[in-house]
């Protein structure tokens, strides 16, 4: 009985010996991923830092890394974007509130087409 008590104690240490080298060998494994990922957080940390330090220094009228004429170009499409867009609704209720009217035709085209919506 003693003999398979420390039998059993034998095999937990070893499997306990087993997780760790298994746990370690995981880390180093994965380590590289770990590293490359961390790397590229940093990069895309310092290129955004770089943005904000050049956008502070613009606002600030210091630095004019950034012109303004491309902002003044979105900002008169957008306010041309909301125009037709208007203009599209306006005409779509127009088109909407206008009644289907009959084509007078010859007789021989009526039996064709007997009834169209006027264009305009």
């Amino acid at each position: 009985m003693k003999l398979k008590d420390d039998e059993i104690e034998c095999l937990k240490n070893e499997i306990q010996q087993l997780q760790q080298e298994i746990k370690k060998s995981t880390i180093e494994r994965n380590k590289p991923d770990h590293e490359e990922a961390n790397d590229r957080k940093h990069k895309d940390l310092s290129s955004i830092h770089q943005l904000l330090y050049s956008l502070n220094h613009n606002k600030n009228g210091t630095n004019d890394l950034v012109s303004q004429q491309p902002i003044r170009i979105i900002t008169e499409l957008k306010a041309r974007i909301q125009r037709l867009r208007e203009e599209n609704m306006a005409l779509r209720r127009l088109l909407l509130r206008r009644p289907l009217v009959p084509v007078k035709q010859s007789d021989q085209e009526s039996e064709q087409r007997p009834f169209c919506v006027s264009q305009f």
